[in-house]
């Protein structure tokens, strides 16, 4: 979903539609990625008293050049975030 994000600047319920998965900038595109753990994603995803769904990303180009990191531990849809996902 990353790849479609970038791609196409958000994500919406189109984007789990079959022809979103037949673009082939998709896989392009996720072919360059690197995915790493972060142990404090982990740690805190397994800790009863956060139960956080940690990710961040960062884009780095071909001219060495790179974005800054982006992280969050409770995304949209989350428990904790609860009001954000009713108000949207």
């Amino acid at each position: 979903m990353v790849a479609v994000a970038l791609l196409h600047g958000a994500i919406t319920a189109e984007c789990y539609q079959d022809e979103f998965a037949r673009d082939p900038r998709i896989d392009a595109l996720r072919a360059k990625m690197r995915v790493t753990e972060e142990p404090r994603f982990t740690a805190e995803y397994y800790d009863p008293e956060k139960r956080a769904v940690g990710n961040s990303v960062q884009v780095f180009f071909e001219d060495g050049t790179a974005t800054e990191k982006a992280s969050i531990d409770y995304p949209v849809g989350h428990c904790r975030r609860r009001r954000v996902s009713v108000e949207k």
